[in-house]
């Protein structure tokens, strides 16, 4: 299913947060968040899970025992 828009229009698909690119772009706020100190918790809202890639991805280059918390909204849950 995913793409139908783009192949109709000749145009290339790029999935919102299954894409290793995308989570090394979200990883540049791991790298903000480093610039201005290396926490031991991360709390980060989850989704698709692109974005809490990328963070824990880059935070834990710099500290491999940090912890990293996903969390969502009790009635739009998608961890489940």
């Amino acid at each position: 299913m995913h793409g139908n828009f783009s192949n109709i229009n000749n145009k290339t698909f790029i999935h919102p947060f299954d894409d290793l690119d995308v989570i090394d772009g979200q990883a540049t706020i791991g790298y903000e968040l480093a610039l201005e100190c290396i926490p031991d918790i991360i709390i980060v809202p989850c989704g698709g899970g692109g974005l809490i890639s990328g963070i824990s991805k880059y935070m834990k280059m710099l500290n491999e025992n940090i912890k990293i918390i996903g969390v969502e909204p009790t009635h739009a849950n998608s961890l489940e």
